[in-house]
């Protein structure tokens, strides 16, 4: 594995690390980054952890596209990006991460792009998925219906996007849910009544919403 913090490096991320057939775990957290994503990055396929991030002072970030080649990791349980400038259109080829359990973009995405694209239903296609974040991203439209069909789902935060519509429904199916937070939205209307079944639901933010 391969952990560094606060300061350790900065600048591009080495295409090389990626070149390692036995790497698990990849974290780079806090650093001064910029430049691109590697494309070699689809090439650590025993990866299971990947978590970049840019420190919070720093005005450089890393931009560009998610590598296609992000589809091969297809033992990845855990992705977290922070603190980036990413385009906002999310490879198809992630479809393919079946094994992910933990999925967070915060503050990763240009919002610039991101508010002329609807939320992306591509976690959905996460079976295994546990902890949902995508927020500080700017996505319009609404959330997807297809979020009620992950049974293992016990944290979903999509707070300061542009989702706009009614709460959905579909949110209520998520029995394992324990924390539900939308807040900074547009949506409007009232709280649905199939969400008083989400009986180990313990944190729920709506707030800054026209509800």
């Amino acid at each position: 594995k391969i952990v560094l913090a606060r300061d350790v490096v900065s600048g591009v991320i080495p295409a090389s690390l990626f070149e390692m057939p036995v790497l698990h775990k990849l974290e780079l957290q806090s650093l001064n980054l910029d430049g691109t994503l590697p494309s070699t990055m689809g090439r650590a396929t025993e990866l299971q952890t990947l978590l970049i991030s840019a420190r919070p002072s720093s005005n450089q970030r890393i931009s560009g596209p998610i590598p296609t080649t992000v589809g091969r990791l297809v033992n990845l349980k855990y992705l977290r990006f922070e603190r980036m400038s990413l385009d906002a259109s999310l490879p198809r080829e992630m479809e393919d991460l079946a094994n992910m359990r933990i999925f967070s973009l915060r503050g990763a995405l240009s919002q610039s792009q991101s508010a002329l694209l609807p939320f992306p239903d591509l976690p959905c296609s996460f079976p295994l998925l546990e902890y949902l974040e995508i927020s500080y991203a700017k996505y319009s439209s609404t959330l997807p219906t297809c979020v009620g069909s992950l049974p293992k789902l016990t944290f979903l935060q999509v707070t300061s996007n542009h989702l706009s519509g009614t709460l959905p429904v579909e949110v209520g199916h998520l029995e394992s849910l324990s924390s539900l937070a939308l807040g900074a939205n547009s949506f409007e209307g009232t709280i649905p009544i199939s969400w008083g079944g989400l009986t180990r639901l313990r944190r729920l933010e709506l707030f800054s919403n026209e509800l």
